[in-house]
């Protein structure tokens, strides 16, 4: 992969998530394993999700909700190589402004093959034979 204008260079890679270990007694899950930052084409490359139900994988924009916030654009977060148990049903928890999108590269955010899109699902994002809502 080409890297352009710096893009790329932030990134998690070859990480283990996990949501609930088991260690503290009423502690539960966390809410998200990854708060995607505001920033364009971060990556996320060989993360390993574990026991992230109740939580997700990923929670969009950190701080975006923020009122001094001045970021209201949507930024791209790409993902590849990504492994989730069967404990981690929810990947992606849209945080306001809910406009996060992520580029999965190879399909293993999706499940719908390489170079895919994701993001909320409004209705005027939503083609017919194009798009598939999954609430």
């Amino acid at each position: 992969m080409t890297e352009v204008g710096g893009r790329g260079l932030a990134r998690i890679e070859n990480a283990l998530i996990i949501g609930n270990s088991g260690n503290k007694d009423g502690m539960g899950v966390s809410s998200a394993g990854i708060w995607t930052p505001k920033t364009e084409g971060f990556l996320v490359k060989g993360a390993k999700f574990f026991n992230m139900e109740g939580g997700a994988g990923f929670k969009t924009c950190s701080h975006c909700f923020h009122s001094a916030s001045t970021n209201s654009d949507a930024r791209t977060t790409r993902t590849e190589g990504l492994e989730w148990d069967s404990n981690s049903p929810n990947r992606v928890r849209y945080s306001p402004p809910d406009n996060q999108i992520f580029l999965d590269l190879d399909g293993s955010l999706t499940n719908k093959g390489a170079d895919t899109y994701t993001t909320k699902g409004y209705k005027w994002l939503v083609w017919p034979g194009e798009c598939e809502l999954d609430e």
